[in-house]
């Protein structure tokens, strides 16, 4: 998106945004571009920022070489990594541009606000969820677990986070790593058992989180609705988080028909149904192939990943 709106210009510095700048959603990246007017490269650290709502940083670009003509004009683009907010609802995004010359100083020179609402498009926690303790787990029950995004769009590993909200903040109080999702697909009709690595005092949420190059980010969050007399008053052993295990195999959830050929005992036939089967989210899910018995997976398991 770009813009020619008037801008804010009440900083005592004279550096401002220009008449056009704005930014282009890319996947999980963010082109961010803007006319800089009267910048000194030397005035201190300066960046672009992405703003949703005026409340949530969710990019920022680093400005690291300008090279303004003699007035301080220059042109600047670049692509960052972006971190919406968690949820399905929308938001009105704003560019700020900082010059940071200090621990305490907010950097803020010039902001511009687009007004059209965007609504970023996420896995989803949807339908109904429920839950209750059970032999001193969390269990919780998801009508729909989904991938919003584009057929051709897997998502990253998706894990399910208990978050406990509490006047400290957010403590992760356990975690359940999925695997990936295609696009437009679901989960439907999932069951969890949580086993708690502190005894919950402050409300809890489910997380659904994502993994990226920058580890897992949230992409959606529900409050679930216990009643405190039914929780446990004792922590269980602890689990720490669950990172992705690196890939060691071929993946059976993005290789071609071709690259699953190559494997010893599948055939181009039963590379076709692996991958109109997709998603998995276990290797042991590939036995509902027709074709891909208990014992072929068995000798292809150290070859195969999700």
């Amino acid at each position: 998106m770009t813009t020619s709106a008037p801008l804010a210009a009440d900083h005592p510095l004279t550096s401002r945004l220009g008449p056009q700048h704005g930014y282009r959603l890319l996947g999980d990246d963010v082109e961010l571009h803007a006319e800089l007017l009267a910048v000194d490269p030397s005035a201190g650290h300066w960046c672009l920022q992405l703003w949703a709502d005026d409340t949530q940083c969710i990019a920022e670009l680093h400005l690291d070489n300008l090279h303004p003509d003699g007035d301080g004009h220059c042109q600047v683009i670049g692509l960052t990594r972006i971190a919406p907010p968690a949820g399905q609802g929308t938001y009105i995004l704003s560019l700020r541009l900082l010059c940071r010359r200090g621990a305490t100083d907010d950097g803020v020179v010039d902001s511009a606000t687009y007004p059209l609402p965007v609504q970023f498009v996420q896995p989803a926690l949807l339908g109904e969820i429920s839950a209750g303790w059970l032999a001193g787990q969390l269990t919780v029950q998801i009508e729909r677990l989904s991938n919003l995004r584009s057929p051709d769009n897997l998502s990253g590993t998706l894990a399910l986070e208990i978050i406990e909200n509490s006047a400290g903040g957010d403590t992760t109080l356990a975690q359940i790593a999925l695997g990936a999702l295609n696009g437009q697909c679901d989960w439907p009709e999932q069951q969890f058992a949580f086993t708690l690595t502190d005894a919950p005092a402050g409300p809890l949420k489910l997380q659904l989180s994502e993994w990226t190059a920058t580890g897992y980010i949230p992409r959606d969050q529900r409050l679930l609705p216990l009643p405190t007399a039914s929780r446990p008053t004792t922590a269980v052993a602890p689990t720490p988080p669950i990172a992705p295990a690196p890939a060691t195999g071929i993946s059976v959830n993005q290789a071609s028909i071709a690259e699953l050929s190559t494997l010893k005992g599948v055939g181009p036939t039963l590379a076709t149904a692996i991958v109109a089967g997709r998603p998995y989210a276990r290797l042991d899910d590939l036995t509902r192939v027709k074709g891909m018995g208990a014992k072929l997976l068995a000798r292809l398991r150290q070859a195969l990943s999700l």
